[in-house]
């Protein structure tokens, strides 16, 4: 597998990493909307925030990962 490949499977691996890590947010976010006591610290929309920016990088990551390949490594390599 070529290095250009591979920095795409990481580049995507890197956007589920944080679509993982924004179920955090989630689970709080719908833990204080149902009444149960968390330990967070952050407000509910802090919260939701948090969940929406995680999230939107995650999906950037994984849908734009061949932008991303395409910016690090230019067109010539492509060619």
């Amino acid at each position: 597998m070529e290095e250009r490949k591979i920095f795409g499977v990481a580049v995507r691996i890197g956007g589920l990493v944080f679509i993982l890590y924004s179920m955090l947010p989630l689970f709080y976010v719908v833990a204080k909307l149902l009444g149960i006591a968390t330990r967070s610290q952050m407000s509910l929309a802090g919260d939701i925030w948090g969940f929406a920016f995680f999230s939107l990088i995650g999906i950037a990551l994984v849908r734009g990962g061949d932008w991303i390949v395409q910016f690090a490594y230019g067109l010539k390599d492509k060619l």
